[in-house]
């Protein structure tokens, strides 16, 4: 884990303290939000005032990605996915997920419906709650009733003498960040974002415990890895081999086809070549994230079994080897057993039916068909 540095003047284990004992997102959210907005505004002159609902807002966007788009779970009790729930908001192409125009949408969205969704139900608690390291002593014996108000009016009293992170505006609808701590947030921005980010993903880790790759879906998905070299492999590989779209049937043309993810991309987060396949674009286009119908398994074996059993001729040596490798390591399979369709057949079914299942258990829409 990552370790907070430390401030003379500043009460840093208080801080390191914010996130024990979560049983919830909340404050992972709010913390993560709330750094945003302090350095977005880190070029400001004087007190860096912050409107509650604008970190509402980012906590939601940066929830939407994990729960809507990755499909994580937050837990039965945590009512933020129920908020993404009601939220009306298409991403439109999966490629464009996660570019800025697609972000900002969201957010705009969020904003529009933020009475509609209950937004300020997020903020009733956590604000207050987040502070409570600060004033760990003034807090001993009190009722979690009058919580609230008293951490309220503490982090307005002494704000100058104890500095907590930030004191609650008595409008109720914005805080200001302590100036030290704004400067210290700015500072460390990236040690304190890795620090935020590390506790995020152990909470969701615990909540997913079987779900792959999940620290590569804390955040909107990043620009997405060149597809060149496998699209390269293929076409050669149709130009040689007379090969049909998995789904629709229809001759591939090896100028003009599309590599589908057959395990959606948004559940495995990889593109490995054994969960590759071409498909004409138009199929592609319609199966999206949706899991494919398990008869197509079968061929998608087969056509698996006939590159790896001529593929060699169609790349340089080194690339073959770098081409094999995710097979023999992900499917466990030895170099010369790919060349097996049996085994290669029951090392996909041992891979892809844990995968289907998972995937199918956390809303994945599953047994698209090909019109």
């Amino acid at each position: 884990m990552t370790e907070l540095p430390v401030a003379a003047d500043l009460d840093v284990g208080a801080l390191s303290r914010v996130f024990d004992k979560v049983t919830n997102s909340y404050k992972l959210l709010f913390f993560q939000a709330l750094l945003n907005q302090v350095q977005s505004n880190s070029g400001s002159d004087g007190d860096v005032r912050i409107s509650l609902r604008e970190i509402g807002i980012e906590m939601l966007a940066r929830a939407w990605y994990p729960y809507v788009y990755f499909r994580l779970s937050f837990g039965l009790q945590d009512q933020i996915s129920k908020l993404l729930d009601g939220l009306v908001f298409q991403v439109g192409s999966q490629a464009r997920a996660g570019n800025a125009n697609t972000q900002k949408r969201l957010r705009n969205a969020i904003d529009r419906q933020w009475q509609q969704l209950g937004g300020g139900s997020l903020l009733r608690y956590v604000p207050c709650r987040l502070l409570t390291p600060f004033f760990s002593e003034d807090l001993r014996g009190v009722s979690d009733a009058k919580r609230n108000v008293l951490m309220a009016d503490l982090s307005r009293k002494r704000f100058e003498r104890r500095k907590p992170l930030y004191r609650l505006e008595k409008d109720a609808i914005h805080l200001t960040i302590h100036p030290g701590w704004a400067h210290y947030l700015n500072a460390n921005y990236k040690i304190v974002e890795g620090w935020a980010r590390w506790h995020w993903l152990r909470y969701l880790q615990k909540k997913n415990p079987s779900v792959p790759a999940i620290a590569e879906k804390l955040s909107p998905p990043a620009k997405r890895e060149a597809l060149e070299g496998h699209r390269k492999f293929w076409a050669g590989f149709i130009q040689q081999q007379r090969l049909l779209c998995l789904y629709s049937k229809v001759p591939l043309d090896p100028s003009n086809f599309a590599l589908d993810h057959f395990v959606p991309w948004s559940f495995v987060c990889h593109d490995r070549p054994w969960n590759l396949i071409p498909v004409s674009p138009q199929a592609n286009a319609s199966k999206g994230n949706m899991l494919p119908h398990r008869k197509y398994i079968p061929i998608f074996v087969k056509s698996h079994a006939q590159a790896l059993r001529v593929g060699q001729g169609l790349v340089g040596q080194q690339a073959w080897r770098q081409f094999l490798e995710p097979y023999i390591t992900d499917l466990h399979l030895s170099e010369g057993a790919l060349q097996d369709v049996g085994k290669l057949q029951r090392a996909y079914k041992n891979t892809l039916d844990p995968l289907f299942t998972l995937a199918r258990q956390m809303g994945f829409a599953s047994g698209w068909k090909a019109d």
